[in-house]
């Protein structure tokens, strides 16, 4: 079983009594109408992170927090612009002049897996064989490189060197809830 549920993937895993060290982040993204640039990756400049979204959007991660706990937050693929996201707009055409036609077309409220130490948790899990594990906050960026590298470790049953910083036992070992 390859567990990769994103921001359930502990609960997933809890379903096989296991134990992952993560938390969950919200994020909230405002996403422009459709504008002329040639944006191909993520972007992060100090301030707002921004990357394509479909369509010739922009897709900008804002750093307001909603209050309570993840657990409690419910992802929303469209919401209204919340009032300060003029300013983050404003913010992001500092290093994308191409945004200064922007408009902003909506917003989505998200919630992102986080290993705790901030970093992938990919690979076997040590307490139950068979059941691999694929958490990161960054999945929409690492999952082209992910994917072919957590294939080729599942059908070969060899470890791919690039992944070994990134297993599971570094944070079960480690003392950390």
């Amino acid at each position: 079983m390859i567990n990769c549920a994103g921001p359930e993937a502990d609960r997933v895993a809890a379903s096989a009594g296991l134990r992952l060290p993560m938390t969950c982040v919200p994020g909230l993204l405002i996403v422009t109408d459709r504008v002329p640039v040639r944006l191909r990756q993520v972007v992060r400049p100090p301030g707002p992170s921004f990357r394509p979204d479909g369509g010739g959007r922009v897709a900008i991660l804002t750093a307001w927090t909603p209050e309570g706990s993840p657990d409690e937050i419910t992802p929303a693929p469209s919401l209204s612009p919340p009032p300060e996201a003029g300013a983050v707009l404003a913010e992001a055409v500092r290093f994308l002049p191409a945004l200064a036609v922007a408009r902003v077309e909506a917003a989505r409220l998200g919630v992102r897996p986080m290993p705790l130490d901030g970093y992938p948790m990919i690979g076997p899990h040590p307490d139950l064989p068979g059941f691999y594990v694929v958490v990161t906050h960054s999945g929409i960026t690492l999952g082209p490189v992910l994917g072919p590298l957590v294939a080729a470790e599942v059908m070969t049953g060899r470890p791919e060197p690039v992944l070994a910083p990134y297993r599971v036992e570094r944070l079960l070992g480690s003392g950390q809830p």
